[in-house]
């Protein structure tokens, strides 16, 4: 493999899950047009990273995994950080609950698994 695949690769990769990221959210909020438009682009970044997958070893194999996990990384930053802030985004349901929560001075901590804990404040 030579270093200009390998780069290939790792863009291939990181498109690919990172589209897939991105389909994720789309879904969830039932962005039709814009799930049609990524799945062509997931496709793509798919074939590519297949063609030269295919054919490689161990530090393919590694390459790839590093594309995608930065790939993953980097749609979940620029879902929140741009694509959020343009979209009228519904909050989740954990979100509102979060916001009544607070609303009503029980303290919330948002785990790093998605999952969270209550904590009701008392005055006593």
């Amino acid at each position: 493999m030579t270093p200009l695949d390998s780069v290939i690769l790792f863009i291939g990769s990181f498109f690919s899950v990172g589209l897939l990221g991105i389909q994720s959210k789309n879904v969830n909020q039932s962005r039709y047009l814009a799930a049609v438009v990524t799945s062509l682009f997931i496709s793509l970044s798919q074939a590519i990273f297949i063609r030269y997958m295919a054919t490689g070893g161990l530090i393919s194999f590694c390459i790839a995994a590093f594309g995608g996990c930065a790939g993953i990384a980097a749609s979940i930053w620029f879902y929140d950080n741009v694509l959020k802030a343009k979209l009228d985004v519904k909050k989740s349901n954990a979100e509102l609950l979060i916001e009544a929560a607070r609303k009503n001075n029980i303290r919330v901590h948002k785990g790093a698994w998605g999952g969270f804990s209550v904590f009701k404040a008392t005055n006593d």
